[in-house]
């Protein structure tokens, strides 16, 4: 599994990456939900609404659904004041807007938004949450910097960026 995990944060930061590219060349918004569904496999949907996003699996077809298993965190609450810790983010579908939402919104320049920043998806084995097999991907300022951590490196506190 720990090759499985490593894949699918490998995956999420090329599709950042990617996505960032795209919201500059096209100088449009780009908005990224991260699957945080326990029962399916991990994916990506990026595009202007959820229900007509387009639809990226991770980490290949050959992952079984449910057992690896993605988070989303925040490090600023919606008036932009600092948390002290890494706040979850679970839902899905509708729209980024909420600050509640497991997506975050690239904007023309490929920068996420400020009550996004530092962003934080987790790529984790669904039988060890915070166990070695651990990974990350953290969008830690405006500047739209996408990096990769694992294991103790993604207990990241926000206060430090």
């Amino acid at each position: 599994m720990l090759f499985r995990s490593a894949t699918v944060n490998g995956d999420i930061a090329a599709t950042l990456t990617k996505l960032r590219s795209e919201a500059q060349q096209r100088r449009t918004s780009i908005r990224v939900w991260f699957d945080v569904n326990a029962t399916d496999a991990p994916q990506i949907r990026s595009g202007d609404t959820f229900e007509q996003a387009r639809s990226q699996p991770l980490g290949g077809q050959d992952i079984p659904a449910g057992t690896i298993r993605l988070r989303a965190f925040r490090g600023f609450d919606a008036a932009g004041t600092a948390l002290t810790d890494w706040q979850p983010v679970t839902a899905t579908a509708g729209s980024c807007d909420s600050i509640d939402k497991a997506c975050v919104t690239l904007d023309f320049s490929g920068n996420p938004g400020r009550d996004r920043v530092p962003f934080k998806v987790e790529v984790y084995e669904a039988s060890s949450p915070n166990g070695s097999s651990r990974k990350c991907v953290i969008l830690p300022t405006l500047l739209g910097q996408v990096k990769t951590q694992q294991g103790d490196g993604c207990d990241i506190s926000p206060n430090k960026f």
